[in-house]
C-alpha cells in the first residue's frame, strides 16, 4: 500500500513536467503551448435538500511562438478567472544579427 502511494505521487509530479515542454505546431513557423486550469465541484447537501454542480475554467495561459529565419517572437496570453483579468502577460521579439548576436525587445 505504501509503495502504491509513492508511485502515484511520483507519477503526479512527473507527468505535468513532461507535458509542459510540448509545443503544438500550427504551421511551419507558428506553434502554440500552454495550459488550462479548470475545476469541477459537486455538492449534495441532504440536510437542506440542495444540490450544486459547477464546471469552471479557473485560469489559462497560452503562448504563441513565431519562428522565422531571423526573427523569433512570443506572445503569452493569460487569464485568472477569480481576478477577472485577461490580457497579454508578455510579448517579445528577437532579431538575430549576422555576427551571432541577437537583439530582444518587448513587454
Amino acid at each position: 500500500m505504501k509503495n502504491t502511494k509513492l508511485t502515484t505521487l511520483l507519477l503526479a509530479m512527473a507527468v505535468p513536467s513532461a507535458m509542459s515542454f510540448g509545443n503544438i505546431a500550427l504551421t511551419d513557423t507558428l506553434a502554440v503551448r500552454g495550459f488550462i486550469d479548470s475545476s469541477y465541484v459537486y455538492v449534495d447537501d441532504d440536510r437542506n435538500a440542495t444540490e450544486m454542480e459547477t464546471l469552471d475554467v479557473d485560469a489559462f495561459d497560452i503562448d504563441f511562438l513565431l519562428s522565422q529565419e531571423v526573427i523569433d517572437a512570443q506572445i503569452q496570453l493569460s487569464s485568472i478567472a477569480d481576478a477577472g483579468a485577461f490580457g497579454v502577460e508578455q510579448a517579445f521579439a528577437t532579431y538575430k544579427l549576422d555576427n551571432g548576436l541577437s537583439v530582444t525587445g518587448g513587454k
